[in-house]
């Protein structure tokens, strides 16, 4: 558990189910379109893909075997629940280690913030403690990207003292391509 005055993270459980459920449906609702993916929940563990049950057991198993994890590294996700009310604000996952793939697409750390709640300072509490987190792993610095269209998340690392790396061009399935920005944090 890490927390500040007003948001805790909190790994997921069965618990969290009903809150977790509905976090999920208000994004599945909002028809949000990121990167190329639609309804994509980043930095939960592919919620967006599975029931209850499934996506517990691939959070859990994420957080305890690198070797089973999608990532290729063990990965710790969260859910940030708002102390006053118990809602789930958003979801974060920090990758323990960078493998190359994740050098070029997704890096230690990702994050959502429930549609509702966006533009209200949660990104970066909710940043802010995971690079906490990373700092109790050992980790002395932390890779993020994001959308090069998405200026929200870029604004909302450099306020935890992000500094620009370098630009992307991530090829498609479909032909396309993604341009990604991806920032360095200095723990």
């Amino acid at each position: 558990m890490i927390e500040n005055n007003e948001l805790i993270l909190l790994r997921p459980s069965k618990d969290l189910e009903n809150q977790i459920m509905e976090y999920k449906r208000d994004f599945m609702q909002y028809n949000e379109k990121i990167g190329k993916v639609k309804n994509n929940i980043n930095g939960s563990c592919s919620l967006h893909n599975f029931n209850f049950d499934e996506w517990l057991d691939r959070v859990n198993i994420c957080a305890s075997d690198e070797n089973l994890s999608p990532y290729g590294t063990i990965a710790s996700t969260f859910v940030a629940v708002r102390k006053s009310d118990n809602k789930i604000i958003g979801t974060i996952q920090v990758r323990h280690t960078l493998t190359e793939e994740l050098r070029d697409d997704g890096g230690n750390i990702g994050y959502a913030v429930r549609p509702d709640e966006r533009k209200k300072g949660y990104a970066t509490k909710m940043l802010n403690l995971a690079l906490e987190f990373c700092r109790s792993l050992g980790l002395y610095k932390v890779l993020i990207d994001c959308d090069k269209t998405n200026i929200a998340s870029a604004k909302t690392m450099i306020k935890c003292g992000a500094i620009f790396d370098r630009e992307l061009n991530i090829p498609q399935s479909d032909g396309g391509v993604e341009t990604l920005h991806q920032y360095w944090i200095y723990l």
